[in-house]
């Protein structure tokens, strides 16, 4: 993911057309799942630009963390007094 959002925002930036044209080429590349999110995002935001596109993937499929890093994180995670356990989970 990280490969292909950079070479296209790249791309998207240096293109000389509109943004409504840019935002369509974008589309037009997506399948799956992030096709579903830009289109979700189009219909709640129907102002939305290219950049509001990639922030919106960038959000579902950015940058995760490494299998030491999330177990580290999970075994220094406890449930605050009080605190519901569905809270503390999330």
């Amino acid at each position: 993911y990280e490969f292909w959002v950079e070479q296209t925002a790249h791309i998207l930036e240096e293109w000389q057309c509109s943004d409504n044209a840019k935002k369509q080429r974008l589309v037009k590349c997506l399948r799956g799942p992030a096709a579903d999110i830009v289109r979700f995002e189009k219909t709640g935001n129907p102002s939305a630009t290219f950049s509001d596109y990639l922030s919106v993937l960038e959000s579902a499929f950015g940058t995760t963390e490494d299998a030491a890093d999330l177990m580290l994180k999970f075994r220094s995670t406890y449930q605050n007094e009080g605190e519901k356990l569905s809270a503390c989970i999330l």
